[in-house]
């Protein structure tokens, strides 16, 4: 059911391309399919227009949206998916309100309608599920939708060649010129400036004693991680065991998030679509004495399908939907034996899928809180953003000073005006100096 070779986001383009080359398939399945199911049940109806029916008018609703879905998935739109997924639940309605039991040519008509509708459901529920980690992803990268790159723009390195600039790094690993160095001293220089702009390791391996015969027999042993915060149970985690948030690195992050894509993808695995068709099959049996009884059974089977796909997209309201339908769907056990067994058969096969929403509903705090780190959802670094600062060596901007505040509280900004333009006396001149030097004496005896 999964199309997601990896993580759309760091493939590359022949993995893109593959997922593509899968998507197209199923959607022009799911278009075909589609198209076929539009014909029969227009034909049905013209056949058997003279069968006492009150629903027979269905049929062409059918048939109109199976039509639209037809070219809808064409175009990869969301809605057609959604069409064929109300148009199968149609049909499977209009058996369970034909039921006869002398099982006529009519009702056995609308059973293979029924049955030719889970055609393209199938691929119609392969695309929703995939609908947003995949193709939304792909349709976001640049190359979209072929995905073609020519040889130049894949081995143009390698087949050509091209001068380059030397990055920083590579600048500053070459010696300093000195004439009197040999080419010896050239080598260890740059042995030397290599080896200062690598990043270095933080621990070291001692051994003590290396020449006793402890050393060739002992055996590292880790000590086990000990965690803060989670919960097991025989064995199995109910809540996903981690410390604090903000202490954690990458990889302890990276990990805690595909505890979580694993625990989504188990409770919505392919056995969800064993469940669904159990569910279905026990509304259009357990229903054949009551129209309403019947529509809201069907209502409930749409609802689990959106319920799942939340829970596909990890959206906090999907495990409450997916719980809270399955919890009511039970009371179909008290209509019919035969809907008592599909249902108890559509609860058992869903296991996962109540335990997995569970889990969630338990864990939901945790992705919460990983939600608000950086490298959110993946957590994956390059080595430039690792390491980049140490590896090379970058110009830094000087911090911003702030202004100093005056005693007022306000900001004082010199634009050029705020000083007093000093008086342009010329050239200095002796005879100039010596009348000042008079005038001060004056005005200091008057002032005595």
């Amino acid at each position: 059911m999964n199309m997601e070779l990896i993580y759309v986001p760091v493939a590359n383009i022949h993995q893109k391309r593959e997922m593509m080359a899968e998507w197209k398939a199923t959607s022009n399945s799911a278009s075909k399919a589609a198209l076929i199911c539009a014909v029969v049940p227009v034909v049905v109806f013209f056949i058997f227009k003279s069968v006492p029916s009150e629903l027979g008018w269905l049929h062409l609703v059918s048939a109109l949206l199976f039509a639209a879905a037809s070219y809808l998935c064409k175009k990869w739109s969301y809605w057609g998916y959604i069409a064929v997924l109300a148009a199968t639940i149609i049909n499977c309605s209009v058996v369970s309100l034909n039921y006869s039991e002398k099982l006529n040519f009519y009702f056995l008509s609308c059973v293979a309608l029924a049955a030719m509708s889970f055609v393209p459901w199938f691929f119609c529920f392969k695309c929703l599920v995939n609908y947003k980690n995949v193709f939304k992803e792909l349709q976001k990268s640049q190359g979209f939708p072929n995905f073609i790159a020519n040889t130049a723009d894949l081995y143009g390195d390698k087949m050509y060649l091209k001068d380059k600039d030397k990055i920083q790094y590579e600048k500053n690993q070459g010696a300093s010129y000195n004439g009197l160095n040999t080419e010896e001293d050239i080598k260890a220089e740059e042995f030397m400036r290599s080896q200062n702009l690598k990043v270095k390791s933080g621990g070291e391996f001692k051994v003590d004693n290396f020449e006793s015969k402890e050393y060739f027999t002992q055996k590292l042993k880790q000590e086990p991680k000990t965690y803060k915060h989670g919960i097991m149970i025989f064995g199995k985690e109910i809540i996903f065991l981690h410390n604090d948030f903000d202490t954690m690195e990458d990889s302890e992050k990276r990990a805690l998030m595909a505890k979580w894509h694993s625990n989504v993808r188990w409770a919505t695995g392919g056995n969800l679509y064993i469940v669904i068709v159990l569910m279905l099959m026990g509304a259009m049996i357990g229903g054949f004495q009551d129209f309403f009884i019947t529509m809201f059974f069907y209502f409930l089977v749409a609802l689990f399908v959106i319920g799942t796909n939340y829970v596909k997209m990890s959206a906090a309201c999907g495990p409450y939907i997916t719980l809270g339908i399955l919890a009511v769907y039970g009371a179909n056990v008290g209509q019919s034996l035969w809907g008592a067994a599909f249902t108890i058969g559509a609860l058992l096969v869903g296991i996962p899928t109540i335990l997995g929403s569970i889990r969630c509903i338990l864990n939901r705090h945790i992705y919460r809180a990983l939600s608000k780190h950086d490298g959110f959802p993946h957590f994956i670094r390059t080595t430039a953003q690792l390491y980049g600062d140490q590896m090379y060596i970058l110009e830094k901007n000087e911090p911003v000073k702030r202004r100093p505040i005056t005693k007022e509280g306000m900001i004082v900004m010199d634009i050029g005006y705020d000083e007093k333009p000093k008086k342009d006396d010329g050239p200095w001149n002796a005879f100039d100096y010596r009348d000042n030097l008079n005038e001060e004496e004056k005005g200091n005896e008057n002032n005595s």
